[in-house]
């Protein structure tokens, strides 16, 4: 039986696209309605606005800060609420102008992207939004899926999980030897799954908070359910905080306080549906109701999706690591938000260590964005990581269990490792990520056996005990890759204490404490420092 809290979400969501970060210094605009000819500076993103019938999402000014405080990046609630404030006053002309005007209806506001969602008529008078100084760009709301469990092929070498105290995909990643070495269980972590819901009634699972979300991001009240035919969402919550009630321990982090956003909740045969609205209410819930470390996503829209980047950036930058799946579409693919660079990206691997074939991956040119933030390396590598994700075992229905197999089964073993490293060093989430990928493995057999990132492994199958043993001791002996700035913190009136994308300089050696002998103290990302 879980404990359930519940809580309302007083602001709901919508939309967003990615902006450009401005340096700090750059002074707010303000709402003001221009009431004079169009500026021709709104982008159209989906076709004339004399065309458009159904649900809008206007994008207004991002966030710029005024000014570049001291320390670094600030608590999680300072940077909610500078966003929150921005789009408080930044929204306040067009949520009029949409009132009082034929044809158009105010559907939602939201702040993790400065945007309002409208429903409009063929007969509304569109143009008139280019004459707001604060509008940036308008495009229409769509529909994003659960990465779909891919059927797979039964191996002889699969050790069946009921003979084992643990799934052999927490064994693969030595989750069993951090228990062991480290007592890691997640304790002190908050996750946050956006997902199809969960069965709460499930003897494994135990959800802390719940919260559903109507096609317009609207709050839903109503008890925890799973309407997913697989039980996608019961799945991956499941492998993050799942116990041993079956006699096999499911879960990484067992500990860990387990939040859960029903946000594709339009289900069918083959699996569920949300639309943006319902996304990125979940993840402002998620941000700034749960107060979540890190946010499990095993969903995503194909392709290079700008109206990703935006929110990904803006919850890193508040604070909460984001943790997506690669996509199912195989080498040379990639879905977002799993692609968008400030995502800890997950791919595939089988039982024997070799990536899935249908695990996503691909080099990313910044320029196949449409609005790339100035921060962007020219070119990165999806996924960061890669984590089991073929015939993974957890829970199913309100007390079953079933293997699934896709980079969504992936993500949450990166989820709940994430949530471990943070119960136990309290890492913030520039450091967690820097550790995941320092101490992710490559087999001998590897393509690619160096520390860079390559399209297959990312940086390579995460390990849960390097990944404390690493963190706990400051870091291992680090090289300085490039210069790339990460998450937005610049957007969010914080100052950016320039974060470095940082890789091994070497394979883990065994002993790990070889590699640890030599810490380094550098600043990782967002003002916080790995120290020795």
């Amino acid at each position: 039986m879980s404990h359930i809290v519940r809580q309302s979400l007083t602001v709901v969501v919508s939309v967003v696209v990615l902006l450009p970060v401005v340096s700090p210094g750059v002074g707010v605009a303000t709402a003001a309605h221009d009431d004079g000819d169009a500026t021709d500076d709104v982008e159209w993103l989906d076709g004339n606005p004399d065309e458009i019938d159904g649900t809008i999402v206007v994008r207004l000014d991002t966030y710029r800060s005024a000014q570049q405080p001291e320390e670094g990046l600030g608590t999680q609630g300072a940077s909610v609420d500078a966003l929150q404030t921005h789009a408080d006053r930044t929204q306040t002309g067009v949520i009029e102008w949409a009132e009082r005007t034929e044809g158009v209806e105010v559907r939602n506001s939201f702040w993790l992207v400065n945007a309002v969602t409208l429903s409009v008529s063929p007969e509304a008078e569109l143009d008139t939004l280019d004459t707001f100084d604060t509008v940036e760009a308008v495009h229409e709301t769509f529909s994003i899926t659960q990465s779909q469990p891919v059927e797979t092929v039964d191996s002889a070498d699969t050790v069946a999980p009921a003979e084992q105290d643990v799934t052999a995909g927490l064994d693969q990643i030595s989750v069993p030897d951090a228990r062991e070495r480290f007592g890691a269980r997640g304790a002190g972590a908050t996750v946050a799954v956006l997902d199809s819901g969960v069965e709460a009634e499930h003897p494994d699972i135990d959800v802390e908070r719940f919260q559903a979300f109507g096609s317009d991001g609207s709050p839903i009240e109503g008890e925890p359910t799973d309407p997913s035919p697989q039980s996608h969402g019961t799945h991956v919550s499941g492998t993050i905080v799942g116990g041993n009630a079956s006699g096999t321990a499911i879960g990484v982090a067992p500990d860990a306080d387990l939040a859960v956003g029903s946000v594709l909740n339009d289900c069918g045969r083959t699996g569920c549906s949300g639309t943006f609205e319902q996304i990125i209410a979940g993840m402002e819930w998620a941000v700034a109701d749960v107060n979540a470390d890190v946010l499990s996503m095993s969903l995503g829209a194909p392709g290079k999706t700008d109206r990703m980047v935006e929110p990904v950036r803006n919850a890193r930058a508040a604070g909460t690591l984001v943790v997506a799946a690669a996509g199912n579409a195989g080498e040379g693919t990639s879905g977002s938000p799993g692609n968008v660079y400030d995502t800890v990206a997950v791919g595939a691997v089988n039982d024997d260590g070799s990536v899935a074939d249908f695990s996503g991956g691909e080099r990313v040119n910044k320029n196949e964005w449409s609005s790339p933030p100035e921060e962007w390396p020219d070119e990165y590598v999806v996924p960061t990581v890669t984590a089991p994700g073929v015939d993974v075992k957890s829970a199913q229905g309100t007390d079953g269990y079933g293997e699934l197999s896709g980079t969504s089964m992936a993500t949450p073993h990166v989820a709940g490792l994430a949530a471990l490293v943070i119960g136990a060093t309290e890492a913030g989430p520039g450091e967690v990520e820097q550790v995941l990928e320092a101490s992710a493995r490559k087999p001998a057999e590897a393509a690619d056996d160096t520390t860079d990132r390559d399209t297959r492994f990312g940086s390579g199958i995460v390990d849960a005990e390097a990944a404390i043993a690493a963190a706990e001791s400051g870091g291992p002996q680090l090289r300085m890759a490039d210069q790339t700035p990460s998450p937005a913190s610049s957007a969010l009136g914080e100052s950016l204490l320039t974060p470095l994308s940082v890789v091994m300089s070497a394979d883990l050696p065994s002993p790990l404490d070889d590699l640890l002998a030599n810490p380094v103290d550098a600043d990782i990302a967002f003002g916080r420092r790995i120290r020795p």
